[in-house]
């Protein structure tokens, strides 16, 4: 939806994008399209502390101040764990003075503008610039513990005297879910009259095809973020192109061979990898992976995105919008290593 924000002309088209910490290079669906917009901005800055493949395209990109060079407490992580624990801490190590908190780059802005940030707490002044422990009192004003009682605690903590409870009624008790919203009905219905997978045929935008990509994790990195990390990176430094092994033993295909992997959107080079708890005629491969469109040459060393086999104006969901992610009809045809 934002590449369409950016490329659509006309009121309220996004025009400037500041990226923090995202990639959406190699995790925006439909690779092609995510180039047009983020080139089609008039200006683009990524707050990143690598050379990403989004920020490569960038007009500026700022140095964030790291986790440890700064004040900071959990605000929400500390929303998963099953007890009332919260963690506050003071910076540990000294900071790079050409970085910058998120929090300092949108005051600036708001600095320079006079425009105020509304917090929970209250506007932050834009005349007077605040500190860190202002900001997090404004963003954190409605906690059950006082900020500044976390603070002087100084570490992580359970804090027992907090009451977990499920809430009164709030007098709608007779409500009920809509478990069959419209329309839906009739998309199962549509899915289920569909004859194309039934004669063990793969077919999609009219062509037929012989394998389903389907998505994954891998357990060493999250999305884009670790990949660029030495002791990580000797864990893998690609997404492989997981296959079962008699697949890649019916295609004449090694573990470690390049392979071209086709769909109706788009194309890809993997490296595959056996893998016996991969079904025959799929293949496995995680996202967030690769770099700017065309760049086959590294595959081996920066991976494949897999959004470039997806597209978001033809196979998508009709009632939420979400273009089809995993499952998607693909071809593949060994590629010799000299002109990857």
């Amino acid at each position: 939806a934002l590449n369409d924000e950016i490329l659509l002309d006309g009121e309220g088209q996004v025009k400037a994008l500041i990226c923090l910490g995202g990639n959406p290079m190699v995790a925006f669906p439909d690779q092609d399209k995510t180039k047009a917009a983020m080139d089609k901005l008039e200006l683009l800055v990524c707050v990143d502390l690598y050379k990403s493949a989004t920020a490569k395209l960038a007009d500026y990109i700022i140095a964030p101040t790291i986790s440890l060079e700064r004040d900071d407490m959990t605000m929400l992580t500390d929303t998963w764990y099953d007890v009332p624990y919260a963690h506050y801490t003071k910076a540990v190590l000294p900071r790079n003075p050409q970085s910058r908190e998120e929090w300092e780059i949108y005051w600036e802005l708001s600095h320079r503008s006079g425009i105020p940030i509304d917090l929970p707490g209250g506007p932050l002044d834009p005349t007077t610039r605040p500190s860190k422990y202002d900001v997090l009192k404004l963003i954190n004003a409605h906690s059950r513990i006082p900020v500044d009682v976390m603070r002087d605690k100084g570490k992580g903590h359970i804090y027992d005297e907090v009451d977990v409870r499920v809430e009164p009624d709030r007098g709608d008790g007779a409500a009920k879910l809509q478990l069959l919203p419209e329309g839906v009905a009739e998309e199962i219905t549509e899915v289920y009259e569909e004859n194309i997978w039934r004669d063990g045929k793969i077919i999609d935008d009219d062509r037929e095809f012989t394998h389903l990509l389907i998505s994954r994790r891998l357990k060493h990195v999250f999305n884009s973020s670790g990949q660029q990390l030495t002791n990580l990176q000797k864990k893998g430094t690609t997404n492989p192109a997981y296959m079962n092994p008699a697949d890649l033993e019916a295609l004449g295909i090694e573990s470690g061979d390049l392979v071209e992997i086709e769909g109706a959107a788009g194309m890809l080079v993997g490296v595959t990898e056996a893998a016996k708890d991969v079904k025959p005629g799929v293949i496995s491969m995680a996202h967030a992976w690769g770099d700017t469109p065309g760049n086959w040459g590294e595959v081996r060393e920066k991976g494949s995105s897999t959004n470039r086999l997806i597209d978001d104006h033809r196979t998508y969901d009709k009632i939420t919008g979400q273009p089809r992610m995993t499952a998607i009809p693909v071809n593949l045809r060994q590629v010799r290593m000299e002109t990857a």
